[in-house]
């Protein structure tokens, strides 16, 4: 299962692991890139059965220990695989996430800490976002968030999402740019 999953580590993230005195296998691994950017993950959860190991060609290799392993390590080493791999295409890459307001007289206005919203309500909606996400305005009704943590850029855009529902009847409110909508039939007339 593990014995594929290598990942290639960019040369500009360092890894340190981070041992105890009597200990060989890692308590927590350090992934450092530039002097702000630092991210502790904890090898405890599965360190019984899976220990991370750099090696000298510049991949992050998972070593099973298989008198330890079970099914349930089996889908904690998983997880800490994705955790990982994502942290490190993050730091490569930005995650982006496009949002669409739609509706008669939505807008927006992205701030620097902050957006004003305006979507059919008597007032309007500010949402102050995490420091680490980026919001920019596209057009009048699209907003582009980008980020280097896919969780958090996801739960920035469900929680935008979240403040105007989708009207399952005329299509109205947040949705992902591209998303397609299934509208439900209103009620008919009868003659």
């Amino acid at each position: 299962m593990l014995n594929n999953l290598a990942i290639k580590v960019p040369k500009f993230i360092n890894i340190t692991f981070k041992h105890e005195s009597t200990a060989k296998i890692p308590l927590q691994m350090l992934l450092s890139f530039g002097k702000n950017k630092e991210h502790f993950i904890n090898c405890i959860s599965i360190c019984n059965s899976v220990c991370p190991v750099l090696k000298d060609d510049g991949f992050l290799q998972f070593v099973q220990n298989t008198n330890l392993f079970t099914n349930k390590n089996a889908t904690f080493s998983n997880l800490y695989y994705s955790l990982i791999y994502n942290k490190l295409i993050g730091w490569t890459y930005t995650f982006l996430v496009y949002l669409q307001l739609k509706g008669m007289g939505y807008r927006l206005t992205v701030k620097s800490n902050y957006i004003v919203l305006k979507i059919g309500q008597s007032h309007l909606i500010k949402y102050y976002f995490p420091k680490n996400i980026l919001l920019n305005k596209v057009k009048k009704n699209i907003l582009k968030l980008q980020g280097m943590d896919i969780a958090l850029v996801n739960y920035v855009a469900n929680t935008i999402r979240f403040l105007k529902k989708l009207d399952k009847y005329r299509g109205k409110g947040i949705i992902f740019k591209n998303q397609v909508i299934k509208l439900k039939p209103g009620k008919k007339k009868k003659k």
